[in-house]
């Protein structure tokens, strides 16, 4: 279990990711998006995460090292309440969650376990709540109603975490950040007829 420290950390790093997420958005979704056609931990990701920071330089927390999957989390946020209101609020199908985790399992494939594991609870959550997820994603990193918003969330989506509220080790940042990732491809899934952006 994380400290409390640690969480504050990654509270603090989660921030100034969805700050950059902001930025880099407005100045380019185009390029924003670049990063998250790439597969996590793979070496076409650091190649777009370095010249994402090159071209948007003015976006960064200057001298602060960003996770990359909270950099991802950030832009997908951005982007996301961009695209609010775009995609559908009601639970998915079965059908339409199978052909949303086809869709994205190439992707993701090669990715480390924990990464898999991380996306593959998220895209379940979004999928079978996609308004509870929309509560979520608009609530404050770090407060109580984000905790009270991802509680909820976990409850409207039966059967994603077998009853369980939160992975004991993972601290919130982390989870929301592949949450806000989720979202945001289930949203270009159901807007863009099954391509995920």
């Amino acid at each position: 279990m994380p400290t409390f420290v640690e969480d504050v950390g990654y509270q603090r790093n989660y921030e100034q990711a969805q700050s950059f997420g902001r930025c880099i958005s407005t100045i380019s979704g185009n390029r924003a998006r670049s990063l998250l056609r790439t597969q996590p931990n793979s070496n076409a990701e650091r190649i777009a995460l370095g010249q994402l920071g090159a071209f948007a330089m003015g976006c960064g927390p200057g001298g602060y090292r960003l996770f990359t999957a909270f950099v991802r989390g950030g832009i997908s946020e951005a982007l996301y309440r961009r695209t609010l209101g775009t995609g559908s609020t009601s639970p998915a199908t079965p059908t339409r969650v199978a052909q949303f985790r086809a869709a994205e399992s190439s992707r993701v494939a090669p990715a480390l376990s924990d990464d898999r594991s991380y996306t593959m609870l998220a895209q379940c959550l979004v999928s079978h709540a996609p308004q509870a997820t929309k509560g979520y994603l608009f609530s404050t990193v770090g407060s109580p109603g984000e905790l009270a918003a991802l509680n909820f969330l976990i409850g409207a989506a039966t059967g994603c975490t077998d009853g369980k509220l939160l992975p004991a080790d993972a601290p919130r940042a982390f989870l929301r950040s592949y949450i806000a990732e989720a979202a945001y491809r289930w949203t270009t899934f159901e807007t863009g007829n099954g391509q995920t952006g």
